[in-house]
């Protein structure tokens, strides 16, 4: 499966180095798959691509290895996370994932992140997201 779309989070400053947060996105994207279930339950076989809606949504705590600050209200992070994850694909709903990202923050208001998380199952997810801070 892989796709793109938009991810919204928000996420808590606990000290200089930790960090707690939110994260939701909508995929659109394409799975390819021998066997498909559509939403009504009706089993398809045969190998195809199909165009889904992917829903995640996270709870993390991050770890900050590198806090540099460019100047007094902007700093880039690189960070190491961990949490709960849920992917709406059929899989499983909720698992533990592991991940790192790296992110530039506006003076605690607003930031950019880029991060990658896997799950248990070594499914990836790979996002660019808008992150409120408070």
């Amino acid at each position: 499966t892989s796709g793109n779309g938009l991810g919204i989070g928000a996420e808590k400053m606990i000290s200089d180095r930790w960090s707690a947060g939110a994260y939701y996105a909508n995929v659109r994207a394409t799975q390819s798959a021998r066997q498909y279930t559509d939403e009504t339950g009706a089993v398809y076989y045969g190998y195809g691509e199909y165009k889904l809606n992917v829903n995640t949504l996270s709870a993390y705590g991050k770890f900050s290895l590198i806090n540099y600050p460019i100047n007094k209200w902007n700093l880039v992070q690189v960070s190491l996370l961990g949490g709960l994850i849920s992917v709406d694909t059929g899989t499983d709903r909720f698992g533990i994932m592991y991940g790192a990202s790296a992110s530039y923050n506006y003076d605690n208001l607003i930031g950019f992140e880029l991060n990658t998380k896997v799950n248990l199952r070594a499914e990836s997810s790979t996002s660019a997201n808008l992150i409120g801070y408070f």
